[in-house]
């Protein structure tokens, strides 16, 4: 048996690569074995084996583990900051390339981390949206988060925001698209008037959209980079708010402005990462 195994391996190794080398399937580089091993006894084939498997166990294992952080709703975390990407897409009528966006609305905690203050009206769990920030406030704050990391963070465009919000080109959750960020239902989806209890709520109690992205409905209106139109009557904003009454208002399609120097306990922000 031992010796119809060993000729198997030798016939296998001779017409594939090498005498003096194997390759696995998911190896870049043919692993290199010693010239004078021998498998003609019981013993080395044993050694063989079992040092073959264990290099195989161990690249299987390292390959099963690793995460690609370009997959299409792959989690990436450099900075403290947990970020979803969004695939891009190309076509007829849209072209967008790939991109980070923040998980969830950026945090009090976070905020506070880069700029040592907390200009938020409803103070409290760390992990409440950071508010009251101008979109000139929140440029301060981007300067100085580049400054810390070397990379370069900014705020979604208005065209980004949308496609994020709708999921991307993740599968859907409602037939034709949700009219919300992750679904139909506001109460599952979003902190807004009628269950906010007039206030902000921690970031991610409520269930994500389709790439796993949290609050993109309610909580606190999204501050976008773009102005609102070629007028510039201010810098656009999108998501509704704790505050909202109106569904209309909550739902992905809408989107209003306001002038970059407003503060608002409505308003926060969550930021992107280009993936290039």
């Amino acid at each position: 048996m031992f010796a119809l195994l060993k000729a198997e391996i030798i016939l296998k190794i001779r017409e594939t690569v090498p005498e003096s080398s194997v390759m696995l399937s998911f190896q870049k580089k043919p692993l290199y074995l010693p010239k004078n091993l021998l498998l003609n006894n019981v013993s080395n084939m044993k050694r063989f084996f079992v040092f073959h498997l264990a290099i195989a166990a161990f690249l299987v294992f390292t390959a099963c583990n690793t995460t690609d952080k370009r997959v299409n709703g792959a989690i990436y975390n450099p900075d403290g900051i947990e970020l979803v990407y969004v695939e891009g897409i190309e076509n007829d009528s849209m072209s967008i390339q790939g991109f980070y966006m923040g998980k969830f609305e950026l945090t009090q905690d976070q905020w506070r981390k880069i700029m040592g203050d907390n200009p938020s009206g409803f103070q409290g769990a760390g992990n409440l949206p950071v508010e009251n920030v101008s979109w000139n406030d929140i440029q301060a704050f981007l300067t100085r988060l580049n400054s810390a990391t070397g990379k370069n963070y900014r705020l979604p465009t208005d065209v980004e925001w949308a496609f994020a919000a709708r999921g991307g080109t993740a599968g859907k959750f409602c037939p034709g698209g949700c009219e919300y960020s992750g679904g139909n239902n506001l109460d599952d989806i979003a902190w807004y008037e009628s269950n906010s209890g007039n206030c902000t709520q921690p970031v991610g109690l409520k269930a994500p959209n389709e790439l796993g992205i949290h609050d993109m409905t309610g909580n606190v209106w999204e501050w976008c980079d773009n102005w609102f139109d070629e007028q510039q009557r201010g810098r656009v904003v999108r998501g509704g708010s704790w505050g909202s009454i109106i569904p209309r208002r909550l739902s992905i399609a809408f989107r209003t402005f306001d002038e970059p120097n407003y503060l608002s306990h409505y308003l926060g922000f969550r930021v992107v990462l280009p993936s290039r």
